[in-house]
């Protein structure tokens, strides 16, 4: 009898136990999956700010009367990050920032072409201007977007590890960029607060065919 007793109440708790470890995982598969929809929830809000940010200026910007000689050159950009550095690409090149999904290597290309992506029904070609990441630099992660660069029938995709901000850049005070980034043909130059200005035209006149 004392050896049932014991083996009743060693079952006991072991189904106790059992049932708390259980619990306890659950309770945890609840807090990542609550965790991770936060998350998700916080980068399509920052999307769908920074799309409504576009727009915004771009309807101001058609709102203003003919621009004084003085204002000429000061022209709207996106921001956005390629490793360590800040890039301005011209906001009126900008036709739309996505996520990396369904980004697709391209064999047998040379960089900075390596990628494609589909997008409202057609092939798009995707240049990875950041040559840290060729070099194994920092992978895709959760902030990296693609930028669709545009002019009139013209597309191409840029892919960056972060779109930052939406600012004005005076264009009659970018200067040569350093050596670093002066080399490449798409380097329009750089402002006085370290943006490397790109030029979007020349991008689409290459990379564009």
């Amino acid at each position: 009898m004392i050896e049932e007793v014991d083996n009743e109440s060693s079952s006991e708790s072991s189904s106790e136990s059992s049932s708390g470890n259980s619990a306890a995982d659950w309770a945890d598969i609840h807090a990542r999956v609550d965790a991770a929809a936060e998350a998700t929830n916080a980068a399509r809000h920052r999307d769908i700010e920074f799309s409504e940010e576009i727009l915004a200026l771009r309807a101001r910007k058609l709102a203003q009367p003919l621009a004084r000689p003085e204002d000429a050159n000061v022209d709207g950009a996106i921001v956005a990050r390629l490793g360590e550095t800040l890039v301005a690409f011209s906001l009126g090149h900008v036709v739309e920032i996505l996520r990396p999904r369904g980004l697709t290597a391209l064999p047998g290309s040379q960089p900075p072409a390596t990628l494609v992506i589909g997008w409202r029904g057609r092939v798009v070609t995707v240049l990875d201007l950041n040559s840290a990441r060729a070099t194994g630099g920092p992978a895709v992660t959760e902030t990296t977007r693609i930028l669709i660069l545009g002019e009139r029938r013209g597309m191409l995709g840029v892919l960056v590890d972060d779109v930052d901000t939406v600012r004005s850049v005076r264009t009659d005070q970018v200067h040569p960029a350093p050596s670093a980034f002066g080399g490449a043909d798409w380097v329009r130059g750089m402002t006085d607060d370290a943006i490397v200005v790109a030029d979007v035209p020349v991008l689409l006149a290459q990379y564009d065919k």
